[in-house]
């Protein structure tokens, strides 16, 4: 960019050319380039959005899988487990299948736990530093 000093010039204020619309270089204007770092701004937020959908998407299907295959697979476990230490005779017997009862009960809550936590993502606001279009008046 260059600035100029036309004696021709009224306001005497001196004249910007390179890089600017009308500046005759062959290379993008200025606000070219802000139109296209918008354009990029633009698919970023896109993509950024569409990951987002796809991170909760995934997360809701692994809670499913973890609540409705492993927590039923556990209990089912659980149940047959209390069925056999019904017909055990021996203290030390017994004491293995309360144990054995005890562990499943801790798994069950800890799928339970984790299929609650993978809920839904919070929504994150956009990152500091990107131009906020509304608050510019350019979009």
């Amino acid at each position: 960019m260059r600035v100029l000093n036309n004696a021709t010039n009224e306001s005497r204020q001196p004249v910007l050319t390179g890089g600017f619309a009308g500046g005759g270089d062959s290379e993008p204007s200025l606000i070219e380039r802000i139109f296209d770092l918008e354009g990029q701004v633009d698919r970023l937020q896109s993509l950024a959005k569409e990951l987002h959908h796809d991170a909760q998407r995934e997360r809701r299907e692994l809670a499913i899988v973890l609540q409705d295959r492993v927590q039923q697979l556990l209990v089912g476990t659980r149940m047959f487990a209390n069925c056999l230490s019904g017909s055990v005779r021996e203290a030390g017997d017994k004491q293995l299948a309360a144990q054995i009862d005890d562990l499943l009960e801790q798994a069950i809550a800890e799928v339970r736990a984790l299929s609650k936590r993978l809920g839904p993502l919070p929504v994150c606001p956009p990152p500091s530093g990107v131009m906020n279009r509304v608050d510019t008046g350019h979009g």
